[in-house]
């Protein structure tokens, strides 16, 4: 063999040798390798065994012409392996001739290129697959130069903002970026923002469509370069408009609900699992006198009780616990009483997450409630006295007048004592009538304009007698007030009643004290004594007829006194401890 034989036979590349008949004179080992042939079952035989399908005529006379101007052909022609299987080859082609330039033979280099075809053809799809997907993406894609010049825009894009494929070439940014957000589009922005970067978002932007119609999109774009200099922007984007409007309903929705739970006078608050406060109400924040912050993430208990754990019976606890609503009073150590209310809150798969709890304070519903049961109890005890008390007084007046003539008879004149006696006592229990028919809810009254003031002064000598009687004395403490629609012979009882109780609650040498001052839209009328109190166990029934602490007391006159403020659309209050008692009497001012 000689050296180029050698050669050829190492050469990694098939080298195939024909004669001018096509008929195959060489092989190196490389097409053995390539073909599944041995190079015995080749020599001899025709090219043409291969070929995986015919050469055409086109082709051969290609060839032919190529080298025929002494020039080597080059192509890719389809080969056959002995095993039957397709492969692509690369050729070169060229003629082999003697030193006078005859044609002996023909020879061929080929190379196995089915693994490049495959690379080639998976690129080539590929292509066509993102061009594809470029065109028909859900999402925007886009191209532009650094002055926001559109160099393309997929179809998903020229639908969504109604531009026509022609109209691309003219279409800048700036025709579709909402004003307010051409800044983050402009060409100093985006030198800026990428910095050393090459890319940036996803951020928010709003835009518009050719007619008008407003589009939020999320964008995400990068640079593109060129010989490492950059010349554009390729980026995607999505429609976001449906996710915004959402957002915004949810948000206006999230405004109104606390607008509304913030305009209610109850405290409305959601706690976690944990019994963290999650949010609050302005009702809630104004109680505490702090700022929502400082509120937020804190234990309940440390809030609103001041301790390190939960309230025995905690309407919050027992709802966390059980997953049920939960109602409960609460009397405070202030004296207040609030109505505490609380509702569980569940997750989409009924899990418990937290707790709404809604707060009221009812200390004064509580004791508007204990006054109207009063006088509800007044009414009807009112009615009885106007029912049957006139027909008790006359058979006492019969009796009474009859008691009289007795007594001027000359034999019962040893028995005239007696009958001072018992009519001493027929009036006695007339006078109680009398006051008992007073507490009627539907007792005329005269309404005038009168000054407080005034008629505590005009009587203020004769209950300054009773008071220097029994060595006690009495302080007036009179301000400027306005007038009142008020009936003064029924004030003039309420007074004396109240500073008699007050004036028999008291020892020797105790002082009862008069005022009358002015409370935001109130007159007040107050007699405050230096008794030793009421006893708790009966202030709840105070203003009952015949409840009395007296030995010799009917039990009528608080009673009476009740019946008058009741009449004159006023409020009662009464605040008794060791050190006395104060009885303040509010009157609405006179229109």
């Amino acid at each position: 063999m000689d050296i180029f034989s050698l050669l050829f036979n190492y050469f990694p590349d098939s080298i195939i040798v024909t004669d001018l008949d096509a008929k195959i004179i060489y092989v190196n080992e490389a097409t053995e390798k390539i073909t599944g042939y041995r190079s015995w079952e080749l020599l001899g035989r025709s090219a043409g065994i291969l070929n995986a399908e015919e050469t055409s005529e086109e082709v051969q006379d290609q060839i032919i012409k190529t080298i025929g101007h002494n020039e080597n052909w080059k192509g890719e022609l389809k080969q056959r392996r002995k095993n039957g299987v397709i492969y692509w080859a690369e050729f070169k082609v060229f003629a082999v001739r003697q030193a006078d330039g005859g044609l002996i033979a023909w020879a061929s280099i080929r190379r196995d290129i089915s693994e490049r075809k495959k690379t080639i053809e998976m690129l080539l799809e590929n292509e066509r697959k993102y061009k594809e997907l470029f065109q028909n993406a859900y999402h925007f894609t886009y191209t532009t130069d650094l002055n926001g010049n559109f160099l393309s825009l997929n179809s998903a894009g020229m639908k969504t903002y109604g531009y026509r494929a022609e109209e691309l070439s003219s279409l800048n940014l700036s025709q579709i970026v909402h004003p307010n957000y051409l800044e983050m589009c402009s060409r100093e922005f985006c030198k800026e923002l990428f910095g050393t970067l090459n890319q940036f978002g996803p951020c928010e932007i709003l835009t518009l469509a050719k007619n008008g119609r407003k589009v939020w999109v999320e964008v995400s774009a990068r640079l593109i370069s060129k010989n490492g200099v950059s010349v554009g922007l390729q980026g995607i984007a999505r429609d976001i408009t449906k996710r915004k409007l959402m957002e915004e309903t949810i948000k206006n929705a999230e405004k109104e609900k606390e607008l509304i739970l913030s305009a209610i006078s109850e405290q409305v608050i959601f706690y976690d699992t944990d019994m963290r406060i999650k949010w609050l109400n302005s009702s809630a924040v104004e109680y505490k006198q702090k700022e929502a912050e400082e509120l937020l993430g804190r234990y309940c208990y440390e809030i609103w009780q001041g301790t390190s754990a939960p309230c025995p019976d905690c309407p919050v606890k027992t709802t966390l616990r059980t997953g049920d609503q939960y109602k409960k009073e609460i009397h405070k150590s202030d004296g207040s009483t609030w109505l505490i209310k609380s509702f569980p809150v569940f997750d989409e798969e009924d899990n418990i997450i937290g707790a709404v709890e809604v707060s009221k304070d009812i200390t004064e519903a509580k004791q508007v409630e204990k006054e109207m049961a009063r006088f509800e109890r007044l009414n009807l005890i009112g009615e009885m006295a106007a029912g049957f008390g006139h027909e008790i007084r006359n058979p006492m007046t019969t009796v009474r007048g009859f008691l009289q003539i007795l007594q001027g008879k000359p034999e019962c004149l040893v028995y005239n004592n007696y009958f001072n006696l018992m009519i001493e006592e027929i009036d006695r229990a007339n006078s109680i009538i009398s006051e008992f028919l007073s507490l009627a809810k539907h007792k005329m009254i005269d309404l005038r304009k009168y000054n407080l003031n005034t008629i505590i002064e005009a009587i203020y000598p004769l209950i300054l007698a009773d008071a220097i009687h029994n060595d006690q004395s009495i302080e007036l403490e009179l301000a400027d007030i306005p007038d009142l629609l008020i009936d003064k012979k029924e004030t003039h009882q309420l007074i004396y009643n109240l500073v008699r109780n007050g004036l028999e609650a008291m020892p020797s040498g105790g002082c009862l004290t008069i005022k009358t001052y002015t409370d935001r839209d109130e007159v007040v009328l107050a007699v405050k004594d230096q008794g030793e109190g009421i006893d708790q166990g009966i202030m709840n029934k105070l203003g009952m007829p015949f409840v009395t602490t007296k030995e010799n007391g009917t039990g009528l006159g608080l009673a009476i006194c009740y019946s008058i403020v009741r009449r004159h659309e006023a409020k009662m209050e009464i605040d008794s401890g060791p050190g006395g008692t104060t009885f303040a009497i509010r009157y609405k001012r006179a229109v």
